[in-house]
Parts: structure tokens; C-alpha cells; sequence
């Protein structure tokens, strides 16, 4: 007699949608909706399982394919069909917003410059395990000696999951600079209002005002002098310390600046001459 076969029908799960996501460095799909499938006539078929989506990759990018396993068939006649995952599920994966944090500066000695050495190893934001690497360089608000310095930031960002982030730099950070400790220090041997003279040439002078005996006060000529005045006084006024007769004709922001806070006021040199710096809070 004759004979033939009988293929399977193919049996289309329907009732599935995807959702879009913010990047998670995975492929999970999340799946919305009820998975039905509609068999043919009275058979006896239905679906068993759960449903799971996948994104064909974890990168961000628009309408992104996505699969559905985790579904078989069940009743009387499920060997009648194939089943059919849904076809066409799409959905995007848009960057994750983050902001950087834990870049710290190193703090220095005091090199006349605003250059900052910058470590970047404790920096966190984004996702362990991902492939992005941050460098950063950093200047101080200002090349003089100070604690707890302003560092200002700037960062860039490389590896082949950089693109999947939204990121917020860390602007800044926080350093000191301390004084340099080349040369010799000039201490100063004169009294109040400017009797005795030492002569600071391209060295550190720490002028540390002792209040008790009135010492370490007095008039310092200073030869390699940046400034077109040569001498330098220091005097005790009312409490404080003044710096007076640095080039006031220039127009020096640091002529006549008082501080209260004893034992501050220093003068910085470079190979260059003799700098002025460090006198008080505002200054540094």
C-alpha cells in the first residue's frame, strides 16, 4: 500500500515582549508578558518551563537581538511540533550613568611648580571586572607650601567597556605641599623691630618666631633677590609677624602681609633667586 509521513507542525510562542535596561554587564533580557502557544484543532499541548531572555551581547547599543530559552512543550500531542522561540524580540541597552571617586594626589615637597603626581589604583565607579582604565594628571591651585592644597583633576578613559558608561570625573582631590629641604636654613640672630642681618642666598629661611625671647626676628638681606628690593624685615607687630619692604613699587600682593598665626611665616627659594610664599592661609 501507500505510505507517507508526517512532519511536525511548528508551534510559535507568542505573548512575549522585552524590555530595554541600563547597562549591567550582563546579558539578561528581562521578559514581559505571558508565553502561550495555540496548537492546532483540540490537541493537547501546552508550554512548561520559564521563560529567559538574553541579549545577544552585554554592550550598550540600540535594538539588540535577544533569544528566549527555558520553554518546552508538554500534553498528548507535544510530539506533533517543534517549538518555535519568538522571532524579532528586541530591545536596547543604554549606558549606566557613574561617578568616579577615590583618585587621590600625592602630597610633595615644594618644587615651584603646580605639578602633581596623581594614583588612581583605589578609583571606583564602575562595574568590577570590566575593561576600562582611567589615567588622570593633576595641578595644585598654586605652587606654594600648604596643607590640604586644592588639586584639580583631569582624567581619561580607555578599555573596551569604556563606551558602555555615562561617566562623572572627579574633579578634584586634596594634597599638601611642604617646605623644600635643600639648603641650609637661615634662622635669623636679630631682635625686634630688626637689629641683626643674615644673609640668605638660594637657601631656605625658616623664619619660626619664638614670642618669649623675641629671637629669630630681624632684617635679612637677601642677595639673588627676585624682587628689585634687597632686604627683607621681619618684625613683631601687635602679635603677628610682618614682611614689609619686599618691592612695594612692583605692586607685590605679598608686601606687608600680617599673620597671626606664628611660626608660618617662611621664605621658599628656588635655583632661581629667592621667592616669597607661605605667609599666610590665603596665600597658600
Amino acid at each position: 500500500g501507500l505510505t507517507a509521513s508526517i512532519s511536525k507542525a511548528n508551534l510559535d510562542v507568542t505573548g512575549l515582549t522585552a524590555e530595554s535596561k541600563t547597562y549591567d554587564a550582563t546579558t539578561t533580557a528581562n521578559l514581559a508578558g505571558t508565553a502561550t502557544v495555540n496548537a492546532l484543532g483540540n490537541d493537547d499541548v501546552s508550554l512548561e518551563g520559564i521563560a529567559v531572555g538574553a541579549f545577544d551581547n552585554k554592550n550598550v547599543g540600540d535594538s539588540k537581538a535577544i533569544t528566549v530559552t527555558g520553554l518546552t512543550l508538554t500534553g498528548d500531542d507535544a510530539g506533533n511540533y517543534t517549538l518555535v522561540a519568538p522571532n524579532g524580540l528586541t530591545a536596547n541597552i543604554t549606558p549606566k550613568a557613574i561617578t568616579i571617586s577615590g583618585i587621590k594626589a600625592e602630597s610633595k615637597e615644594y618644587d615651584g611648580t603646580t605639578d602633581a603626581t596623581i594614583n588612581t589604583s583605589e578609583a571606583t565607579g564602575w562595574i568590577e571586572g570590566d575593561d576600562l582604565q582611567l589615567t588622570a594628571t593633576g595641578q595644585f591651585v598654586n605652587k606654594n607650601v600648604g596643607e590640604d592644597k586644592n588639586v584639580t583633576l583631569a582624567s581619561n578613559y580607555s578599555g573596551s567597556d569604556a563606551s558602555n558608561y555615562t561617566i562623572t570625573d572627579q574633579a578634584s582631590t586634596t594634597a599638601s605641599i611642604t617646605a623644600s629641604s635643600g639648603g641650609d636654613t637661615g634662622t635669623g640672630g636679630g631682635t625686634t623691630g630688626g637689629g641683626g642681618t643674615n644673609t640668605v642666598s638660594k637657601v631656605v629661611a625658616n623664619i619660626q618666631q619664638q614670642a618669649s625671647t623675641n629671637a629669630k626676628l630681624g632684617s635679612f638681606a637677601a642677595t639673588g633677590f627676585t624682587f628689585d628690593s634687597s632686604t627683607a624685615n621681619f618684625s613683631q607687630q601687635s602679635g603677628s609677624l610682618e614682611l614689609v619692604e619686599v618691592d612695594e613699587s612692583a605692586g607685590n600682593s605679598l608686601a606687608k602681609t600680617n599673620t597671626n598665626n606664628l611660626g608660618l611665616m617662611r621664605v621658599f627659594v628656588n635655583e632661581g633667586g629667592l621667592n616669597i610664599s607661605g605667609l599666610d592661609n590665603s596665600d597658600q
